[in-house]
């Protein structure tokens, strides 16, 4: 099987849904901001602006998620704490959010809707969508 790369603000359900289709699919998970900084040493936001979205497609589903549901999920999450959110307020939050919302839209080939689902609502709509490839 090809790579399933998962892609979405913080708060979206990355971490949690890896984890969950790493399991389910009995492989590894692996961070790609992490890796791609390691090989390429570069943000992803650099590599897209030097080589564009469309090489990068193939299995990407961006983890859509209302940003009142983010803020939900960042202040309230005791396990994944995020220094870059740590000391904004939910108005500066949205302005790092709103530009992004775009390249995760353009990058992604499929935009899976998070707000108000289950992580294992949203892996078996993942599993359903490769299945069909």
């Amino acid at each position: 099987m090809e790579n399933i790369i998962l892609i979405g603000f913080m708060g979206a359900g990355k971490t949690t849904i890896g984890h969950l289709l790493a399991q389910e699919l009995n492989t590894q998970q692996h961070d790609f901001d992490e890796i791609l900084v390691e090989k390429i040493g570069m943000s992803i936001d650099d590599y897209f602006r030097y080589f564009g979205s469309e090489s990068f497609r193939e299995n990407v589903f961006y983890l859509k998620t209302d940003f009142e549901e983010l803020i939900h999920r960042i202040s309230s999450d005791q396990q994944n704490l995020r220094p870059l959110a740590e000391s904004k307020t939910s108005d500066e939050i949205h302005e790092t959010y709103l530009p992004r919302v775009t390249l995760y839209e353009e990058s992604a080939r499929f935009i899976i809707e998070t707000s108000k689902k289950q992580p294992k609502e949203i892996v078996q709509e993942i599993l359903d969508k490769v299945e069909v490839l």
